[in-house]
């Protein structure tokens, strides 16, 4: 399975989590936490809260000097490490089942 919008795989058999990316920057989360973001969800790769909280974002994420990528979904905003999208696919295939998009991040 796929999680955290592309940044984690998770194979439930073995119950083992492999990060497909960095995670979040400690300073990034600090500054976040900080500036009182709040809905703000931490997961093992990626931040999400929700509008109108991304110019708090773009501006932590500029004030840091930060190369990261923020993605909008229906009101929320997420920001995943640089070149990992919602709904990227893993194996080569074609097919869509073969991702399985699923928001696990832990709140903090």
């Amino acid at each position: 399975m796929v999680a955290e919008n592309g940044a984690l795989l998770y194979e439930p058999a073995t119950e083992t989590p492999t990060l497909l990316g960095p995670e979040p920057p400690v300073p990034f989360i600090e500054r976040l936490k900080e500036r009182r973001v709040s809905p703000l969800s931490i997961g093992r790769c990626i931040v999400a809260t929700l509008e109108p909280n991304e110019k708090i974002v773009l501006e932590t994420i500029r004030e840091l000097g930060l190369e990261m990528q923020i993605i909008f979904n229906k009101g929320a905003v997420m920001v995943l490490p640089p070149r990992r999208q919602q709904g990227d696919r893993f194996g080569g295939g074609s097919g869509a089942d073969e991702t399985v998009a699923a928001e696990c991040g832990r709140h903090r």
